[in-house]
């Protein structure tokens, strides 16, 4: 038998369950939270990053549709993962001391109940026409990380880049007001605004 006490209790908890429900849900539909991961690690041996993404698979669909103006859905849609292999080249660039361009290597895709995970690999090459005169095992000086997906389509994007060197982790958050991120020796990743960046300084 329950007693009182136990009955107040029981009642106490059920009514902070729901007021806690109805608070909660609003705020959430409010400020939906919206993220990507990117994990590349620097092979010595290739002298390329080895690329791991994971894109929600409810937004990635959602974006290439909007982009192509037809429903596309990457477990359906014939097509899918050549045009998120087109995505992602117009949004990822990596570049470092004399490499201004690099060029993605695409390995494929993965699709679980939530995650698009997309894997490649990037290649730095050389300023033209300056040639690279040895190939290079170590990663790459004053190395740059752009990444744009969703940037323009999701208030509050976060993009989350992770670069891997040998033992050494570096993270960044990345958003629409810092896009872009610099390796600050082996283990920091800053993120950085490239308007902030590009604008002369008028300083006397």
């Amino acid at each position: 038998m329950i007693q009182p006490r136990q009955a107040l209790t029981t009642l106490n908890l059920a009514l902070f369950f729901i007021v806690g429900m109805l608070t909660a849900a609003p705020t959430h539909a409010a400020h939906p939270f919206h993220s990507t991961s990117t994990e590349m690690e620097w092979n010595p041996e290739s002298r390329r990053f080895e690329v791991a993404l994971q894109l929600p698979g409810l937004q990635i669909d959602e974006e290439l549709s909007r982009l192509h103006k037809r429903h596309i859905n990457m477990e359906s849609t014939t097509d899918a993962e050549q045009l998120l292999e087109k995505y992602i080249k117009t949004k990822f660039e990596v570049t470092g001391k004399g490499l201004d361009q690099c060029q993605l290597h695409w390995v494929g895709v993965e699709i679980d109940a939530r995650n698009v995970w997309a894997y490649f690999e990037v290649e730095l090459l050389p300023t033209p026409p300056v040639a690279q005169r040895s190939p290079q095992r170590s990663m790459p000086e004053e190395l740059n990380v752009e990444c744009r997906y969703f940037l323009d389509s999701h208030e509050g994007q976060v993009n989350l880049i992770t670069v891997i060197n040998e033992t050494h982790r570096a993270s960044a958050q990345l958003t629409a007001d810092q896009p872009k991120c610099r390796a600050v020796g082996n283990d920091k990743l800053e993120a950085f605004s490239v308007r902030a960046a590009s604008e002369p300084n008028t300083r006397s």
